[in-house]
């Protein structure tokens, strides 16, 4: 069935039976791209927690509206919390490294500047791609099932980075030097809950980052033999976290989704 993210419905406020208009990019996904009719049946989640089963009310242009109806499913918080810190990278790498995160349930994407990174952005540059990148993450929420949004953040220094992270739980930091140790010995670590997993840009990490963040407390965990590009390093890097310790470890939703 097909899905549709409405933030309208974040409040909590819309009743069984409103009737909520669409707006124009929702309008045209629906009957323009989907080609869906009058009475045509479909998902709408709101971002939080909760999808809806909705109605396509009216189907006429600018005139659009969905009636949403009962609750289908809810989605509590993960067991596991993965957060993926990513080094800013040229081009359009970041889209998708944040599509294929959120695909694998990344809980929130905090892209930072490091020394060797090639990007650079103003500020007004920073709002366009934080939109973009916000868009790209609701759009493979969508496709991939989930409710809950990621949280997308704006882009901070690597310092600001590990100032913060670490106070949220264990910061582990890809790596490929000598001294990095395999991730697997950190898996040995009982009750791991979340998790900060740091991918540097195009060029990696300065030696004294690596250093900087090893005496601020983070790990240095290699990722296996080969040298993975950036926008490669992210999703692997989560995939095998995930399967450690995540939802991907039992082949079902440890999400707490529930059908009504």
């Amino acid at each position: 069935m097909e899905r549709l993210y409405l933030p309208q419905l974040a409040s909590g406020a819309v009743a069984q039976g409103a009737t909520i208009a669409l707006d124009e990019g929702q309008a045209h996904y629906l009957v323009r791209v989907l080609r869906l009719r009058k009475g045509d049946r479909l998902r709408a989640f709101d971002g939080v927690a909760r999808e809806y089963a909705a109605v396509l009310a009216d189907d006429r242009p600018r005139r659009v509206t969905l009636e949403i109806g009962v609750v289908a499913r809810e989605e509590a918080p993960p067991a596991f919390r993965a957060v993926l810190a990513q080094g800013l990278a040229k081009q359009d790498k970041l889209d998708v490294v944040i599509q294929k995160a959120v695909e694998l349930g990344v809980a929130r994407v905090r892209p930072f500047v490091s020394r060797r990174a090639v990007l650079r952005l103003d500020a007004a540059e920073t709002e366009r791609r934080l939109d973009r990148w916000r868009k790209v993450a609701a759009e493979a929420c969508r496709q991939c099932g989930r409710i809950r949004l990621a949280e997308l953040d704006a882009p901070v220094s690597f310092e600001t980075l590990l100032d913060s992270a670490l106070a949220d739980g264990p910061l582990l930091l890809a790596y490929e030097g000598r001294d990095a140790e395999p991730l697997t010995a950190f898996a040995a670590s009982p009750g791991a809950r979340t998790a900060t997993l740091v991918v540097g840009p195009e060029g990696g990490f300065a030696p004294e980052e690596a250093q900087t963040a090893r005496e601020r407390g983070a790990r240095l965990v290699s990722l296996g033999p080969r040298i993975l590009r950036t926008e490669t390093a992210g999703p692997a890097f989560l995939a095998i976290v995930q399967y450690l310790w995540g939802d991907l470890a039992t082949g079902r939703p440890a999400t707490g989704e529930e059908e009504r």
